[in-house]
C-alpha cells in the first residue's frame, strides 16, 4: 500500500492522516486555553480563595507557637510581638501567587500551538489547497 498513509489518507491527494482531534498536541492546546480562560474569568475569586486559605495557615500557626511558647517556657526567645510578624495574607499580597500558572498555561499554550502546526504541515504536502495561506 504504497501512497497512502495511517488513516487512509493519501499522500497525492493531500488528505490528511486523520482528523486533528488525533493529535495529542490539539488536546494540550485545548486544554491549556482552557485552563488560561478559566483562570482569567475566576482569578479575582481564587485570589480572595487563596487568600482565606493562607490566612487560615498564618493564623493556626501563630495559635500553635504560642501554645508552645507557653507550654515549654525554657525555649529560646520567640517573637510574640504582633507588629514584628508577617501580616496576614490579603487577595492582592499571597504567599502562593496565581502568576506562574497563568505563564505555565500560556507557554504550554503556545509550544501546543506550535507543535500542532508543525505536525499538520507534516501531513499535508506543500502545494496542498488546505496550505494556501499558511505561513511555512
Amino acid at each position: 500500500m504504497s501512497g497512502t498513509m495511517d488513516g487512509g489518507g493519501d499522500i497525492a491527494s493531500g488528505k490528511h492522516a486523520g482528523p486533528i482531534t488525533d493529535s495529542p498536541w490539539f488536546w494540550a492546546l485545548a486544554f491549556s486555553l482552557m485552563g488560561l480562560s478559566t483562570l482569567a474569568l475566576f482569578s479575582r475569586k481564587l485570589d480572595r480563595r487563596q487568600a482565606n486559605i493562607e490566612r487560615n495557615y498564618q493564623a493556626r500557626s501563630r495559635v500553635a507557637e504560642r501554645l508552645a511558647t507557653e507550654n515549654n517556657p525554657a525555649t529560646p526567645e520567640r517573637i510574640n510581638d504582633a507588629e514584628a510578624q508577617p501580616a496576614y495574607a490579603t487577595p492582592g499580597d499571597t504567599l502562593i501567587p496565581l502568576w506562574p500558572l497563568a505563564i505555565f498555561l500560556g507557554l504550554t499554550s503556545v509550544v501546543a500551538a506550535e507543535m500542532l502546526r508543525r505536525s499538520f504541515r507534516a501531513r499535508t504536502p506543500p502545494n496542498s489547497p488546505d496550505t494556501k495561506g499558511m505561513p511555512p
